[in-house]
């Protein structure tokens, strides 16, 4: 199975964490990626790191708890507590997610509007099962 855009890159910066100063065709070689991918992925790569706590978002447990921060702001926040995307969008601002996250207010709005219709779709289904909301409550502490 081909990896995506995220695996490549953290494939590319985990063979940098390894040894630094290597060429671009060493690494190529090392993670079976084109020159040419492994180029942009570290050009992206060093635009990225602007910010000391940058380097936490490229590894894989960094990007999932980050993905899992922009989902429960939007949830809790955006659809439940009425907050606008114009607020949410200076908050992921000033924890300085521009450069991992579209946090625009227009596509914040896209992501909560995608998300009301999930949520309405999930508690509206007729073959929700008993045990699948009592794992949710569970999960909510309620």
């Amino acid at each position: 199975m081909p990896l995506n855009i995220q695996e490549r890159s953290q494939k590319v910066l985990q063979c940098l964490c390894q040894k630094t100063q290597q060429s671009l065709r060493s690494i190529a070689a090392a993670t079976g990626i084109p020159k040419s991918s492994v180029h942009r992925h570290l050009r992206t790569i060093k635009q990225r790191q602007r910010y000391p706590e940058s380097h936490l978002w490229e590894t894989k447990e960094g990007g999932d708890w980050l993905r899992l921060l922009v989902f429960g702001v939007i949830y809790c926040f955006g659809i439940k507590g009425g907050i606008g995307s114009e607020s949410l969008s200076a908050f992921f601002r000033l924890l300085h997610l521009e450069e991992r996250i579209g946090c625009s207010a227009q596509c914040l709005e896209r992501t909560g509007s995608t998300g009301q219709r999930a949520n309405h779709r999930l508690w509206t289904s007729p073959s929700r099962s008993k045990s699948w909301r009592a794992t949710y409550w569970h999960l909510r502490g309620g």
